[in-house]
């Protein structure tokens, strides 16, 4: 009663007089530009207090406090937000005598009845052209809205806070914004309970039963990751100085609160993910998936109820794959409620998307979730569907957990968003601290499946760093063993495009080993034949390998020349295949040089204009761009040709000199194509040209003889002695 008795007396005076004051209260907000309505909770507020006009113990008093929201570092000592309750039938009423109070700074609607969503002051618009910036504040203006600032990192976003003068609250304002027509994307704010996916048990085995599991240790005898691949993880903070990571190459970290470079351990949940990717192989206590792979450490709290939760995360994906991350390993996620399965976060939303799409320069991060946890608590999410933001995307790669019984870990959520599971039950790992002073220990959670799968798409990387994220993510789900189909239904759905999947299992267990054979197998594979038999298939067995079919010179008509003249305009024809099933990057080179016959034919003095002959004409040169010609996009299995102008050497500069046996008339070309084969000894200078083209199927040649008659033009006077004409 003590709780409601301020406002039980100011109800009774003030129930009509301030009701015309009332801001304007929407109950939908802008999603993926559609209306999404929203249940206002007319009985329940989000409530911004000024510490300088009451007291946080007053305000218990006279409040029925529900959850306290936590603050950035700059409020928290001078406001306070919470979510309030007030019962009583008449909510304009309840708003009327709220804004009239002095110690209230702002109130927003609570959304949803058992499980609430609270709704922040601060809300977050998205503009489409920067060039419209005065207009917004305009906008702000008009609202009596007080712009903060840009996001960092995230790209035409900004960050506005209302407050009880505003024209309405955060979610109507917002949608004045957006109905503007100004803007691509409207965030209200809303303020939900993040939680990490990890839960606490006593039953735990004492090895690594997880990394036998995904048969990572036959994967480290082919590769424990390549430092130019970049994983980051936004978590707790790991701690780098623990003696996991003495040798891990760190390339950056971030404390997203604090927006600062230095990382912070806010709990053990960061160090122990981490150690799940990247804990060194010493021989001592752990091994990670990848210890080899780069870290960017991200740094958030990850904990309770926090205003500015979803730009955090925000910044922290984009700060990840802006700063290279290949990789994004995402253990946490937000309580599902009926209530949040109507709420979502543009701003969030986006930042991941642009990490898919844009990330790795256009190829596309690998973005990891867990699935999250089912905790057997009260006022916990009971639910089993996937958390939120995990399912919000469909190219986010969702990971479930499974116990050492190669079953679904009682705790680990499933549906129709679940991709692939990991081991995710009696996880021994490193941690910041432990009560026993041993830096090491067991959790169990789909947080714990997550780092795996992100070891071993950081592993595929390894391998095949040309990749895009969907031949990533396609290459993970297609390898994944089928355990324990006589418990669970692995059937082709149509939804679900890379094999047979279950609805609790995903397409099944992440197999490190399989996914990097692949990966190597399923390169992208482009070659020149060297005989009418070659297949691409390294190295090549026949013995003549100077007469490849794949290479010929064509005339302006396009009329093939089996002799060319010398002094001439030529085009030299390349036909390249794609021996792999993917379609090639669009960035790959062709190179073409051309050498006189019969010198040495070391690469690359004798291809190169760099060394004259005795007559002081060159050894050989250059065809077309000396930086490469980019070869288009081809489709796996398909072949294309390539055209590349030349202007042929003169046999009769040849006709005097030493240094070379056999015909002045005959020379030598080369097509080599740089793709992520990388060519051996190429850059060396007295390399074997025999051997680069067989060895490598991506390197042909071919012997040309100069037609002598047309390689010289004579000049012949002639007269008529008749007085005739004649034709």
């Amino acid at each position: 009663m003590r709780k409601n008795k301020l406002l039980s007396i100011c109800l009774l005076l003030n129930i009509s007089i301030f009701a015309q004051s009332l801001p304007n209260i929407d109950s939908y907000y802008y999603y993926k530009r559609e209306k999404i309505k929203i249940p206002i909770n007319e009985q329940k507020f989000t409530i911004y207090f000024d510490m300088n006009n009451i007291s946080k113990n007053r305000i218990k008093e006279s409040y029925e406090i529900l959850k306290e929201v936590t603050l950035s570092k700059e409020q928290s000592d001078s406001i306070y937000c919470c979510e309030v309750s007030i019962k009583n039938t008449n909510y304009d009423s309840i708003l009327t005598i709220l804004h009239k109070k002095e110690e209230i700074i702002d109130i927003e609607p609570v959304i949803g009845n058992d499980e609430t969503i609270l709704v922040s002051r601060i809300f977050y618009v998205q503009l489409k052209d920067k060039r419209n910036f005065e207009s917004m504040l305009t906008i702000a203006n008009n609202t009596n809205t007080t712009f903060i600032s840009e996001i960092p990192y995230c790209k035409n976003w900004y960050a506005f806070e209302c407050n009880k003068s505003s024209v309405s609250n955060a979610i109507g304002v917002s949608n004045i914004f957006y109905e503007s027509g100004l803007f691509s994307n409207i965030d209200p704010g809303f303020i939900c309970e993040v939680v990490t996916n990890c839960v606490t048990d006593s039953n735990f085995i004492s090895d690594q039963w997880g990394m036998q599991s995904i048969n990572a240790c036959s994967t480290w005898n082919i590769t424990t990751g390549d430092t130019s691949i970049k994983v980051a993880v936004i978590d707790q903070g790991i701690d780098e100085h623990h003696n996991e990571f003495r040798y891990v190459n760190k390339i950056a970290a971030y404390d997203i609160s604090r927006s600062s470079s230095l990382f912070t351990v806010y709990g053990n949940h960061g160090t122990h993910v981490g150690g799940i990717i990247f804990a060194n192989h010493n021989k001592y206590r752990i091994a990670g998936v990848a210890p080899n792979t780069s870290m960017i450490n991200i740094c958030h709290s990850l904990s309770g109820l926090r205003e500015l939760f979803v730009s955090d995360m925000a910044k922290g994906i984009n700060f990840a794959w802006l700063h290279g991350a290949d990789v994004i390993n995402n253990s946490w996620g937000f309580k599902r409620s009926e209530s949040l399965n109507l709420v979502n976060s543009s701003l969030l939303e986006t930042a991941i998307e642009d990490a898919i799409v844009s990330g790795r320069n256009g190829k596309g991060c690998i973005v990891v979730f867990s699935s999250g946890n089912k905790i057997y608590r009260e006022n916990y999410d009971t639910t089993l569907e996937v958390l939120y933001p995990a399912h919000c995307n469909e190219n986010i790669l969702v990971v479930g957990a499974i116990n050492q019984l190669y079953q679904r870990a009682h705790f680990s959520k499933y549906g129709p968003e679940l991709d692939i599971v990991a081991p995710g039950y009696g996880i021994y790992s490193s941690v910041f601290d432990n009560p026993n002073g041993e830096r090491y220990g067991y959790y169990n959670g789909t947080s714990m499946a997550a780092p795996h799968v992100s070891g071993v798409a950081a592993l595929v990387l390894s391998v095949n760093p040309d990749l895009t994220g969907q031949q990533v993510r396609d290459i993970i789900e297609q390898t994944a063993r089928k355990v324990n189909d006589t418990i669970y239904s692995y059937q082709n759905d149509t939804l679900h495009s890379n094999g047979t999947w279950d609805y609790e299992m995903g397409y099944g267990l992440v197999d490190a080993y399989a996914a990097v054979l692949k990966a190597m197998d399923e390169k992208i594979d482009l070659y020149i034949r060297d005989d009418e038999y070659d297949d691409g298939t390294e190295p090549n067995v026949a013995t003549y390998l100077w007469s490849g079919p794949d290479i010929w010179i064509e005339d302006s008509t396009g009329r093939k020349i089996e002799r060319p003249a010398g002094e001439m305009n030529y085009k030299v024809c390349v036909r390249i295949h794609n021996r792999s099933g993917y379609t090639s990057i669009g960035t790959e080179k062709l190179y073409l040089n051309w050498a006189k016959a019969g010198i040495n034919d070391f690469w690359y003095d004798s291809w190169t204009d760099t060394n004259l002959l005795s007559c002081g004409v060159p050894q050989g040169g250059v065809i077309g761009n000396p930086n490469g010609i980019t070869i288009p996009s081809i489709s796996g299995g398909d072949t294309i040709v390539m055209r590349v102008d030349w202007h042929t050497p003169s046999g009769y500069d040849y006709a005097n000199c030493t240094g070379f046996s056999g015909d002045p008339w005959h020379f030598c070309l080369l097509a080599r194509i740089h793709d992520m084969d990388t060519i051996a000894h190429e850059k060396e200078r007295f390399a074997s040209t025999y051997n680069m083209v067989k060895n490598h199927n991506n390197v042909a040649q071919l012997n040309v003889y100069f037609n002598k008659s047309e390689n010289y033009r004579t000049v012949v006077r002639m007269g008529n002695p008749t007085d005739n004409t004649r034709s």
